[in-house]
């Protein structure tokens, strides 16, 4: 398994469709390949929490890792989520389209980065300026 995966996000990622979806959708094979812990299925929605180390800020924060897996309870759901990362993507400035990136340190420890995509600097064009005066200045 690789020691680092990319998340490119998406508008719900980012939080501008205004869902209630809980975190990032963690695909089963980064699980079954141990990339993050496999949780278990006899216990509902068992969670656990991990470390993650900001490589820009320099700074340690939590994360919920969690397993919804009613469907084993009679429900319909059965997927892994990393939660609580709406601070992050708003801390960065992060947009759809941009990636997080996630490397594993030690188990249960991890460091996260931003790749900002399509941020080049843009060509002004003279109608992006407008006058505020209210008359044209006299030479």
């Amino acid at each position: 398994m690789a020691s680092s995966v990319e998340k490119i996000l998406s508008d719900n990622d980012v939080g501008i469709t205004n869902s209630h979806q809980a975190g990032f959708l963690i695909p089963k094979d980064y699980v079954h390949k141990g990339f993050f812990e496999l949780l278990p299925k006899d216990v509902r929605n068992p969670r656990i929490m991990l470390e993650f180390f900001d490589v820009k800020n320099e700074t340690t924060f939590w994360l919920s890792y969690i397993f919804y897996n009613n469907k084993f309870f009679g429900g319909t759901r059965n997927e892994y989520r990393l939660t609580s990362l709406i601070a992050f993507v708003r801390e960065h400035g992060l947009r759809s389209g941009d990636k997080v990136v996630i490397t594993k340190i030690a188990p249960r420890k991890y460091e996260i980065s931003t790749v900002k995509v399509g941020r080049g600097p843009r060509v002004l064009s003279k109608e992006s300026w407008s006058a505020i005066y209210g008359e044209e200045p006299t030479q």
